[in-house]
Order: C-alpha cells, then structure tokens, then sequence
C-alpha cells in the first residue's frame, strides 16, 4: 500500500499573534524578557529531486532529437528516440495513471476517453493535448474543451456542451439541433416537445434566423407548430388547425407584417385547413385547402373588410408550386 506523507505546521498570523486556540506564553511578573539569540540557518543539502532529473533529461532528449532529426524535419529516424524519452519519462513516474472530465452531461465517459487515445500508454511529454481537443470538439454535443496536464501522471479535461434549440424532422427521424443547426442526437417519438420543430432539407443552418423572427409575431408564434423548409430557399409556417403560411425566399418580416396588418391574423385565428400565402410582393391570396373529394375553393375565405381589401387579398390564382416556379423564373 503506498503511503500518504502528512505534514501539519503551526503558523503565526502576519500580527505576531499565535493561531487561534494556541495560547501565547505570558513572562512572570518582574522577570527579565528572554534573550532573542541568532541561530545560524543550517545549510540544505544540495541534492536533485525527481523533478529536476526530469527535466535535465528532457532537456537532453530534446536537444538529441532535434540534432538526429535535423531540426524535426526527418521524423522518420526518430521514432526510436521518441521511444526511449517516453520510456525514460515513465521510469521518473510521469505515465498518465488518472483523466478527470468535468462538464458533460450528455456525452459519455467513454467517447470522451476514446477521443483522448490513451490506448498506447504513453507519457505525459509525448501525449498531444491539442490533438486530444480536436478529436473531443468533433463529439456532437461538445461545444469547448480544456484539457491540462497536472503533473506528475494526471489529465484534467474540463468541456462545456452546446445547448439545444430546436427539434429538425427529417427523413423518417426526429433530432435535436443546435443554433449553429448542429445536430446533437436523435430524438424518441414526443422527446423535448418544448422546443420549437423545423422540418426539410437544409433547415437547421438557418432555422435560428427564421425562429428568431417570428417570435416577434405573437399571433404566429403562439399557434405555430412547425417550420418547414420548401426547396432550400424559403420557409413554409405550419400553425394550428391546418393553417399555413407560405413565405417569400427573401423579405419574411415585410411578408409577416402584411399577414399580421390590419387584423389579418385575428381573422384568421377563427380559420382551419387554410393558406395564406404572401409570397408575391404586395399580394397576400388566401384560399381554403379542399377536403378530400370537394371542389376546391375559388374565393377567399377571409372576410372582404376595407382594411383586408387594402392588404392586398386576392382569390388563388395559382398553386404554391406554380408560384415558386413563377419565382424562380
């Protein structure tokens, strides 16, 4: 059993004091004060600890290594001196015997140590810590990592892991995303249901930008149930009761601010299974979405107000591919 040195000393405070619960030897009454006598410092012994063997050594591999390898150019012949300064390092008791991880409640101990690549069981001079942080920052939740070398055998590695923001339907699957669109993992069916859900190709990189918009919107924010990214270029806003909004690909807040004028919004609060689709510049055309086996809807379904009138409603004239494809054009 390897045993524990403890050493336990009695210090004065900076005032002369004795430590607290040490009482102070008081002189008798009348006594002469004792004679303060100078005592000569006994001379330390001038012997090399461990350390300084250590770094004598090092000192000599490395400039041993730099002459063999012509200043590190020739890496090839030195692997074998590579080895014996490892190998002299654990011999000093400088091996890596300890790793503690802090930070991370999402990623596993053990993508974490595998990350390290601690298998070969070298030293602490040859093991790489920035390589080590690279691998670690690759693991999906991993946002920043710290890794330290406590000398003489142990590694602290301290990481912070991102935090999620959105669930992305994709493919068959549900997963968590970050606001960078990181994916972090999958989800299970009704996982993190709080989080607002985005669906389609190439929408979690630009999903904060979008989210972040409509929460300016309150009447759209608090019925919305997902966000749906149509051809890579522009969104589709899916809200309660089968309402829809189709977006333009550029100028959504122009768009959202003619969906929420004049009471449009509230209007439409009352409607199920209906499209509002604003993206034509000025125009916003609002058509009922057909049940199956009906004649699809010729005239708008919004109340025909003065102030709807000045929005600009307008009964379909074309599909929403049509008018993507119109678009494009």
């Amino acid at each position: 059993m390897q045993q524990v040195r403890v050493v336990v000393s009695h210090h004065r405070s900076q005032s002369g004091q004795s430590a607290p619960g040490i009482p102070r030897a008081v002189p008798a009454p009348g006594a002469a004060p004792p004679l303060r006598r100078h005592q000569p410092k006994p001379s330390r012994p001038r012997t090399f600890n461990r350390v300084t063997w250590l770094g004598l050594a090092s000192l000599v591999g490395i400039v041993a290594y730099a002459l063999a390898t012509s200043g590190g150019h020739d890496t090839r012949t030195s692997r074998p001196l590579r080895e014996t300064i490892d190998s002299l390092a654990l011999s000093f008791g400088f091996g890596i015997a300890q790793v503690e991880i802090t930070g991370h409640n999402f990623t596993s101990d053990s993508a974490i140590n595998e990350a390290l690549d601690l298998a070969g069981g070298g030293s602490m001079l040859s093991f790489d810590g920035a390589a080590a942080r690279r691998r670690i920052e690759q693991l999906p939740w991993i946002d920043t990592v710290a890794v330290t070398r406590v000398l003489p055998d142990r590694l602290q590695v301290a990481v912070t892991e991102r935090k999620p923001f959105a669930r992305w339907q994709h493919a068959g699957g549900t997963f968590l995303i970050d606001r960078s669109g990181r994916v972090l993992s999958a989800l299970h069916t009704g996982g993190a249901s709080h989080l607002p859900l985005v669906i389609g190709e190439g929408a979690p990189p630009v999903a904060e930008p979008l989210l972040k918009l409509v929460d300016g919107y309150a009447a759209i924010a608090g019925r919305m149930e997902a966000a749906e990214r149509i051809d890579g270029r522009r969104w589709s806003l899916h809200l309660e009761g089968g309402l829809v909004i189709h977006l333009p690909a550029e100028a959504e807040a122009e768009a959202l601010d003619r969906v929420t004028a004049a009471g449009v919004a509230q209007g439409l609060s009352a409607m199920s299974a209906t499209v509002v689709d604003v993206r034509v510049p000025s125009r916003m055309i609002v058509s009922r979405v057909p049940s199956p086996g009906a004649a699809p809807a010729t005239t708008p379904t919004h109340p025909a107000t003065p102030r709807a009138a000045a929005g600009g409603i307008a009964p379909p004239t074309r599909t929403s591919r049509e008018t993507d494809n119109a678009q494009r054009g």
